[in-house]
């Protein structure tokens, strides 16, 4: 019963879903997995509450369930913030041979925002080939390259998905940022206005890019390159697949 409501996920069925994972906890309510389907229904419902209610009871059913570790480290990772907590989930969930295709794009987001670029891309470069053309994660590794100081390879990245969206105003900071680490305050400059510009409105404008603008003129240098940079990650990026998909990852 359970198989068949994560099936009606797959095909976003969720009212099936539900109907599957209710029937299933009311036959059996010491099986872990069907919490676990009915944490994952409220969580695309938008009830976080019972999502995590129902994620932490699969867990305290079966405490090295390897899905329900993955579940409570993406909902801790996508809705709360709480980075070093879904760190412990996600990594206990991988060693309990979680093999989901998003496992290895969430740890590298949690690295990120603990400010742990090494181990973000290592886990990144643990992503499937398919899921690195994947713009949004494309962004995410040239982030985590620049915040490591591996400023060819961001650059390298953030100038191609530049050439597709010339109007980007997080790539520009980041490529003017760039490009003031390498000591060419000219070219950072110009990219830095350029960015501050692009909004139509003044009170629109790029107030990151402003800020680095700010301090060059004051004679600052870059002490902190995340508060320099356009930090901000997508979470659940576009165009690849449900992050709760039970799909395997795809080597």
């Amino acid at each position: 019963m359970v198989t068949l409501g994560y099936l009606s996920l797959e095909k976003q069925d969720y009212a099936a879903a539900r109907t599957f994972a209710d029937s299933s906890i009311a036959i059996a309510p010491w099986f872990a997995n069907s919490y676990v389907l009915r944490s994952v229904i409220n969580y695309h419902d938008g009830n976080g509450r019972d999502a995590i209610r129902d994620v932490d009871k699969a867990l305290s059913l079966d405490p090295l369930n390897a899905y329900a570790l993955y579940t409570k480290g993406s909902i801790l990772l996508y809705d709360l913030g709480m980075y070093s907590e879904a760190l412990r989930y996600l990594y206990r969930a991988e060693k309990s041979g979680y093999d989901g295709m998003f496992l290895y794009y969430n740890l590298g987001a949690a690295e990120y925002y603990t400010k742990n670029s090494k181990s973000a891309i290592l886990n990144y470069d643990k992503l499937a080939p398919f899921m690195k053309g994947n713009i949004d994660i494309q962004y995410a590794r040239a982030n985590a390259y620049l915040l490591d100081r591996q400023l060819d390879t961001a650059q390298k990245i953030y100038d191609k998905l530049f050439s597709e969206q010339t109007r980007n105003v997080t790539l520009m900071n980041n490529i003017a940022l760039i490009n003031e680490l390498k000591g060419d305050t000219v070219a950072a400059l110009n990219l830095y206005w350029k960015a501050s510009q692009t909004a139509r409105r003044l009170e629109d404008a790029d107030t990151v890019a402003l800020k680095n603008i700010a301090r060059i003129i004051n004679g600052e240098v870059v002490n902190d390159i995340w508060s320099a940079m356009h930090s901000e990650i997508v979470m659940r990026p576009r165009g690849v697949a449900d992050p709760f998909s039970m799909k395997k990852r795809m080597r």
